[in-house]
């Protein structure tokens, strides 16, 4: 899966199939950089993406302040591709992910983490397994240390709770959910069980979003970096919840 230098991503199959695009604003830009910011458009508008950064082989448009603002990239397997198209091939994957994954009502800890790759993979980012692991230590280190200069005192109960953190300062309590993210952190995926928490707990629920978190290695990698977003209280009306998956029963 390419990544680009400056920490995007774009899956394989994506960049393999961009023809060679040298012409207008959208030579040597970065392509992988492109396709996440389509794919980034596409999961907030349904609308196709206009505007005066044009493809003359396949007449496709993107918006030109985007494409004029891409970092310069001539390394990888993105290498003198187009970065328009890749910037629509971002945006229409976004689109099918809307429309074909639909969020469980009873789904477990387990089923999310699959949810959450799944997310990830639609999205082209990392899924490997370990690597996921590696994310979610660290972000857990740095929503912890965050919490800690606020001045609380800070429990990882993240094994028998519907949260991660629990912060108690001046005999109050806040529960606090992390997520862990080498993207945006735009996206994130909740239980059934950390939804209904939240919804009975949102003025004393905090979200902290590590987000753009770097990764070195496969085998044993080592995660650091990434920008820390935190949203207090934490409420699921300020966003959009939707549905990923469905828990059928037969009937007897």
């Amino acid at each position: 899966m390419p990544t680009c230098k400056h920490g995007s991503t774009a899956p394989d199959r994506v960049v393999n199939r961009l023809h060679v695009g040298q012409e207008g604003p959208q030579r040597h830009k970065c392509t992988e950089c492109a396709f996440e910011g389509g794919y980034q458009y596409g999961r907030e508008h349904s609308k196709v993406p206009v505007g005066g950064a044009e493809c003359t082989y396949t007449g496709k448009t993107a918006p030109m302040r985007f494409i004029s603002a891409l970092p310069e990239s001539q390394a990888g397997k993105g290498r003198h591709k187009c970065a328009v198209c890749a910037y629509r091939a971002g945006f229409e994957l976004a689109r099918r992910g809307a429309e074909d994954i639909e969020v469980d009502d009873n789904v477990s800890e387990k089923a999310s983490d699959r949810l959450e790759g799944a997310i990830e993979r639609r999205a082209g980012f990392q899924s490997n397994s370990k690597i996921r692991k590696a994310v979610e230590i660290h972000a857990m280190r740095r929503a912890e240390s965050e919490m800690k200069k606020l001045g609380y005192e800070v429990k990882d109960v993240s094994t028998k709770n519907p949260y991660d953190l629990l912060c108690e300062k001046g005999g109050r309590c806040k529960y606090v959910e992390v997520k862990g993210t080498q993207a945006s952190g735009f996206d994130i995926v909740l239980t059934a069980g950390e939804v209904r928490f939240i919804n009975d707990n949102k003025f004393d629920c905090i979200l902290c979003v590590v987000h753009g978190i770097n990764v070195k290695g496969a085998r044993t990698p080592v995660a650091s970096g990434g920008e820390l977003r935190v949203t207090k209280p934490f409420d699921l009306s300020d966003g959009e919840l939707r549905p990923i998956s469905f828990t059928f029963s037969c009937n007897k």
